[in-house]
């Protein structure tokens, strides 16, 4: 049997501001990375 899935409208607008955090990580990549980085870092030598 056949499923269709659709959003709500409420949904719909959901996934523009998904779009918005998803396109400022992407921006941001470089400067989340050294961030990741130094916090794993600082787990090892505390």
């Amino acid at each position: 049997p056949a499923v269709e899935y659709r959003l709500t409208p409420l949904g719909a607008r959901f996934v523009g501001l998904v779009e918005l955090v998803y396109g400022w990580g992407r921006d941001h990549a470089d400067a989340l990375d050294q961030l990741q980085q130094r916090a794993t870092s600082r787990r090892r030598n505390p």
